[in-house]
């Protein structure tokens, strides 16, 4: 167990990244990454950079199906040229927070054995995909299709299916940077409707949390919680001193203090930007803690599309405007 000291230390760095993730913003660390290698020793330093995006709504390419128009609010494809631009300089750790694979006409796609969006994510090399409340609405089936389609583990710790099995991945690590990096996925219990999911339960976030930290303790220098939440949870800061009211994250900071960082969209997150965040993290006593950050802001919407991601699902924008077109 870490000590005392350092889990406060650890905590008030979770609270500063909770107040920066709640604003859907897309920032762009600074730092390089160290080159790969083990712990072996006291006073290192390494950094890791965590590029997370979510919300996309199967906005593949800018285009809006149902009014058969130009789509402004931002698309997988701007996101690919901020992505390729990132890796030129630096190795990311790419995350998707959720409710990306539903929306915009989406059930044109549900019969493809994959599609749109998990086609644009598998090309881009995403390391981790978390589940959120829109990706159960089409119920366990199609769920099950979407997780065997991506290429990166579907994480969704805390829902299990009527035989006791989670329904999804528990935990993704992921090693960048010299530092291993345990990366699960979380939901509210009502997050998920018992119409769509019929036979699927949601456990408690920071109780299944703990469990996962606990198992992967020996396996993870740093962890990531992504806790997504629909939009009738509470996400308001309570006062300007940075103390958070939210459900589940106040409870999941509260009884993991090993976290090292939450992802944790907004409720109003209606913009498909890209949240970029620099860890730097020193060894002392064989434990590595966070001991500064780094962000800078973007935004995919000022981007073109990126043309290699755009041309490999062309196909599947041609096929959904000319369905819609003869009268979907």
């Amino acid at each position: 167990m870490k000590s005392s000291a350092r889990s406060v230390q650890k905590h008030r760095i979770l609270l500063f990244f909770m107040l920066v993730i709640l604003m859907p913003v897309l920032l762009l660390s600074t730092c390089a990454l160290g080159e790969i290698q083990r712990p072996n020793g006291g006073g290192e330093s390494r950094t890791v950079t965590i590029a997370a995006t979510g919300g996309f709504y199967n906005y593949f390419l800018p285009w809006d199906y149902l009014s058969d128009m130009p789509y402004e609010g931002g698309s997988l494809a701007q996101a690919a040229s901020v992505i390729r631009e990132l890796r030129e300089n630096k190795n990311i750790i790419l995350i998707d927070c959720g409710d990306s694979m539903n929306g915009n006409a989406g059930d044109l796609f549900f019969n493809d054995p994959v599609e749109p969006m998990a086609a644009g994510m598998n090309a881009l090399n995403y390391d981790a995909c978390a589940a959120g409340d829109l990706d159960f609405i089409s119920g366990p089936e199609r769920f099950q299709k979407l997780k065997r389609s991506l290429d990166a583990p579907f994480l969704a710790a805390n829902i299990y299916q009527a035989d006791g099995a989670r329904l999804a991945d528990d935990c993704a690590v992921i090693e960048r940077g010299g530092l291993r990096v345990g990366i699960f996925g979380l939901v509210t219990p009502d997050a998920v409707s018992p119409d769509a999911m019929s036979g699927c339960t949601v456990s408690d976030p920071s109780e299944e949390a703990r469990r996962i930290i606990d198992e992967y303790r020996d396996q993870c220098d740093l962890f990531i919680a992504v806790v997504h939440a629909p939009d009738s949870v509470d996400h308001a800061l309570s006062d300007s001193s940075g103390d958070l009211d939210l459900y589940p994250v106040s409870d999941l900071a509260a009884a993991c203090p090993e976290l090292d960082l939450i992802l944790s969209p907004p409720a109003d997150h209606n913009i498909q930007d890209l949240s970029v965040i620099t860890l730097s993290a020193e060894l002392s006593g064989g434990e590595w803690s966070v001991t500064d950050t780094g962000r800078e802001i973007y935004n995919p919407r000022d981007y073109a599309p990126d043309p290699d991601l755009s041309v490999r699902l062309d196909p599947y924008d041609g096929w959904a405007k000319e369905t819609v077109r003869a009268g979907y």
